[in-house]
């Protein structure tokens, strides 16, 4: 196949995997192989996880022995099984100070050419999590920006052409292009060569249209290769462990996929739970005319978990996370339903047959198994008013990280909206902790704007931090009291719970990122 003609479909390692540690060897090379044979309209790996240090904050390093040799045999598989595999580099601001560019192209050339030396032939550049990303993307003006970015488009021409046709991808500081800024002007110097990702018109985003496709070509480029990053299932940074999105790949038109010169899926930090979504990926590459995302999806699970399907099918349904392309619907709160899913929880145990790849991905979303069963159980528990807070207590689970101090912000919001759903007579006695609140967050979103969250110090990490903590005890302590009322409103309270479990980022997202910037208002008596 002529390698300019080529069009990419593939797996991107490239989230951030904490707390949980980047993939194993074994599960990158198990994701390779289970693509081989579920998914084989899945043509390429892109490797460049957020927390691979030699990746990022060691960019100039080259890799140890066993760590390379780690890499070549995942390379050695894809050479070996028609898969393109691309090796994604991430460096850090450093690289960007014009004094020490040439410096760095050389860092990166030895990078770069110590991977060719055990087989890959496809690299990638990205500058997408460099502090300045996060305050030049909608300026109308770069200022002291605007050296750091002709440095970037600079250093990517350059170590592209010394390395002399190969694909080369490219992530820059604005992923979304909206619409023209400087940002853009700057990206449409690069050199034609060069493919570059685009997420479409957001991070996280549900539907990409062809006026999406032409647009973006405008902006950088009628002949640029667009290879469009699709951030579904992936569930990390903000998210919490433990919160799944759990579908089929959402499809874009026959229309759009023609425009397109690939289309990469970023997965889910838990590596086995992604399996049954790697093969609705590759459903809709066979057919994307026919493709149904649920026909897909149910067949892939039929595929994997065989007698468990249906019983999957239930718990997901209500158990998996609400995002910008799945709506949540509310918890089961009914007895019959609640019947429903106590037996999809004991036909689980059932089986027609164990294979490898059931057991595995069984494991990585047992936590999802549990979810189902706490809900079952704190519903047994507020019909009868016996044990309710040790029941809400272990189906009680906050969908941000909250011991991360930049994640204030998220974690207020969730928490403010939490409590609108309370009797606003319970907050009385919490009025002056919600108004101190409300401070730190009008201070939060006056001092650390854009990069500046990436620069915070110490004090102020364990300032936010234990902010963050505070705010998510308190609501649920004030739920937990809302429950424990010996009111006999059982259906009341379900209802409340179910709305409750549906408040995390995406339901909050619709507020623009200005307005993020602006004081939030607390909760009043």
């Amino acid at each position: 196949m002529n390698r300019q003609m080529q069009r990419y479909y593939g797996i991107a390692e490239a989230f951030f995997s904490q707390p949980l540690p980047v993939w194993t060897p074994k599960e990158r090379l198990d994701t390779l192989k289970f693509s081989r044979e579920y998914a084989p309209n899945v043509n390429t790996y892109l490797y460049c996880p957020k927390d691979d240090p030699y990746v990022t904050k060691w960019w100039g390093r080259l890799y140890p022995p066993d760590k390379l040799e780690a890499l070549r045999v995942a390379i050695n598989f894809c050479n070996q099984n028609g898969i393109t595999f691309i090796f994604g580099l991430n460096p850090d601001q450093t690289m960007l100070e014009a004094r020490k560019s040439s410096t760095g192209i050389q860092r990166v050339r030895a990078k770069l050419q110590q991977l060719r030396e055990v087989g890959c032939t496809s690299f990638c550049l990205l500058f997408d999590d460099i502090p300045v990303a996060y305050d030049v993307v909608s300026a109308t003006s770069l200022g002291a920006a605007e050296k750091t970015l002709d440095v970037m488009v600079a250093v990517t021409n350059a170590i592209f052409r010394s390395l002399q046709s190969v694909t080369f991808w490219f992530c820059g500081p604005d992923y979304c292009f909206r619409q023209q800024t400087p940002v853009t002007q700057k990206m449409k110097l690069l050199d034609p060569g060069i493919a570059i990702l685009w997420t479409g018109n957001d991070i996280f985003t549900k539907r990409v249209t062809s006026n999406d496709v032409r647009r973006v070509r405008r902006l950088l480029g009628s002949s640029r290769r667009l290879i469009l990053w699709s951030n579904y299932p992936v569930n990390d940074y903000e998210q919490a462990v433990g919160q799944f999105n759990l579908g089929g790949f959402p499809p874009v038109s026959n229309t759009v996929l023609k425009e397109l010169d690939g289309i990469m899926v970023n997965p889910m930090r838990e590596a086995y739970a992604n399996l049954p979504f790697y093969m609705t990926f590759s459903s809709f590459l066979a057919g994307p005319r026919t493709y149904s995302r649920s026909n897909a999806w149910q067949r892939a699970l039929q595929q994997i978990v065989a007698g468990r399907a249906k019983a999957y099918e239930t718990i997901f349904r209500e158990f998996g996370q609400r995002n910008v392309v799945d709506v949540r619907r509310d918890l089961a709160q009914s007895g019959r339903a609640i019947a429903v899913l106590r037996r999809a929880l004991q036909s689980y145990t059932r089986v027609d047959k164990d294979t490898i790849w059931l057991r595995r991905f069984a494991l990585a979303t047992s936590s999802v198994l549990r979810d189902a069963q706490d809900w079952v159980d704190l519903c047994a528990a507020l019909r009868t008013m016996t044990d309710v807070s040790a029941c809400f207590r272990r189906f009680d689970r906050f969908p941000t990280d909250a011991a991360v101090a930049r994640f204030f912000p998220e974690c207020y919001r969730i928490v403010t909206e939490r409590l609108k759903l309370l009797p606003y007579e319970l907050l009385r006695g919490s009025q002056s902790e919600l108004d101190e609140l409300c401070e730190l967050y009008s201070a939060f979103q006056t001092t650390f704007i854009g990069g500046a969250k990436l620069a915070m110090k110490s004090q102020d990490q364990i300032t936010y931090r234990k902010a963050s903590k505070r705010a998510v005890q308190l609501e649920s302590e004030l739920a937990l009291t809302y429950l424990l009322r010996d009111d006999r409103k059982t259906k009341e309270k379900l209802a409340y719970l179910s709305r409750r479990q549906n408040i995390n980022r995406f339901a909050i997202s619709k507020q623009s990122e200005q307005a993020e910037r602006e004081a939030y208002q607390p909760v009043t008596i």
